[in-house]
């Protein structure tokens, strides 16, 4: 599984921070967590992210439906990412 993540400043002061991402199952168990190095974002400026990570073997994994949470974590504050579902069919 492809893992991208982007964040932009809109606002005016550079933050120092890294940007951390989580997979959970329907019932909230933790799956597969990861984050990028911490870095410093500045205002205006764009920041994308990629990772590829493995879950397991589909036929290992319960069907259901899985939430990818982004977030970046600075030390004083956190921003949330919509939570993105998706479905493990098999």
């Amino acid at each position: 599984m492809k893992i991208r993540a982007a964040g932009r400043d809109v606002g005016t002061v550079p933050e120092r921070g890294s940007f951390r991402w989580t997979i959970r199952n329907a019932r909230g168990r933790l799956i597969r967590y990861g984050r990028w190095a911490t870095q410093t974002v500045y205002p205006g400026r764009l920041y994308k992210h990629a990772v590829v990570s493995r879950l397991g073997y589909a036929s290992r994994l319960p069907a259901g439906i899985y939430t990818l949470r982004v977030r970046f974590v600075t030390a004083s504050r956190t921003w949330r990412a919509r939570p993105v579902d998706f479905r493990q069919p098999y």
